[in-house]
């Protein structure tokens, strides 16, 4: 079944649906001055037989800075003030993408506002046929070294005493 979706000025055909799975994209976030960074990782659910890879990920958050990619991707501004990534200007695109199964990290940008949640479409393509898949993903805070070290002197603490509650 072929489906049409029209997306800014992107015109492209979806065939057959994305498997289910439990996240094509996390998140992790950290405060930063000036606002929140956020750090994405994608992952390709499709079949290997498929040779689907992803090439485009288009993240919800808006009004970015400070973007970073991985090797073979760049930035597109054309999307209006959402954060968009795809592999480079190659006539094999699709092959510098992520592989079926693979999943790949460095998709990082800086927002002046905090997101529950947001919304993103992942691209995917093998040369032949085009597909995607919109998704929610809620973003998961990383402890700070601070909140991390607490814990540790707990747990040794806790421990410690655990040989004298025993005999006592």
């Amino acid at each position: 079944m072929r489906r049409l979706f029209v997306t800014g000025c992107l015109i492209f055909f979806v065939q057959g649906t994305a498997p289910a799975q439990e996240a094509w994209l996390t998140a992790l976030y950290q405060p930063v001055p000036g606002g929140y960074r956020y750090y994405l990782t994608v992952y390709n659910g499709m079949a290997p037989e498929t040779n689907d890879y992803i090439c485009s990920v288009d993240a919800g958050l808006l009004n970015g800075w400070d973007l970073e990619w991985p090797p073979n991707w760049e930035y597109s501004s054309s999307h209006g003030s959402r954060v968009y990534w795809m592999t480079g200007p190659t006539s094999a695109y699709w092959l510098e993408g992520i592989p079926p199964g693979g999943s790949l990290s460095g998709f990082n940008v800086s927002t002046p506002d905090l997101a529950a949640s947001f919304q993103y479409r992942i691209m995917w393509g093998n040369g032949s046929t085009v597909g995607g898949v919109f998704g929610y993903a809620s973003p998961t805070l990383i402890p700070e070294p601070g909140s991390l070290l607490a814990l540790a002197a707990g747990l040794l603490a806790l421990g410690a005493l655990a040989p004298r509650l025993r005999r006592g």
